[in-house]
């Protein structure tokens, strides 16, 4: 194994693969950290977010993508923004994050407040990847079954930490 490198790029991916599922964690990020939740994701390519979509994981206050709705904390990443009333506690703190995905529609609850709910078969949203950054991934948000996958947080240009705890995943019928 070799040892990991000072701000090299590192994601935690489970090695079971799931359809429908419900997963729970707590994350925090120092100031101005930038991570993600990624889920969905195949093998098929060499970056998880060539195939699965992402929960954003941020610092909304100190990260220039929290001035975005699309790119904030809670949001589908680029395509998706999360409702108005999220509830984010600031860098430094735990959040908690609870992911439910069934039968292609996920819903998201930030902090006990729901967030967002997204079905990423419909024609709806198969629109708004054809007008973004992925629409040149053809596996993009497509696989029925695949691995969730935790962000390492050298991402963000401030090279910013990020921590999870509380890890569970839990298969659906």
């Amino acid at each position: 194994m070799k040892p990991l490198v000072e701000g090299e790029v590192l994601d935690l991916i489970t090695r079971e693969t799931y359809e429908n599922f419900e997963f729970e964690l707590q994350w925090r990020v120092a100031p101005g950290g930038n991570a993600g939740i990624f889920f969905m994701v195949t093998e098929a390519h060499p970056e998880v977010w060539h195939t699965g979509p992402e929960v954003q994981v941020l610092d909304d206050a100190n990260h220039p993508d929290g001035e975005n709705p699309k790119t904030s904390a809670g949001a589908i990443f680029a395509l998706v923004a999360p409702a108005a009333e999220k509830k984010l506690h600031p860098a430094g703190q735990w959040n908690h994050a609870r992911l439910r995905l069934q039968d292609g529609r996920l819903r998201h609850w930030l902090n006990g407040v729901k967030t967002l709910e997204v079905d990423f078969f419909s024609d709806e949203f198969r629109g708004l990847v054809a007008e973004s950054r992925f629409a040149t991934m053809p596996d993009f948000a497509r696989a029925r079954r695949g691995r969730v996958a935790l962000q390492h947080a050298s991402v963000s240009p401030l090279k910013a930490k990020v921590w999870y705890r509380n890890v569970r995943v839990r298969e659906l019928p």
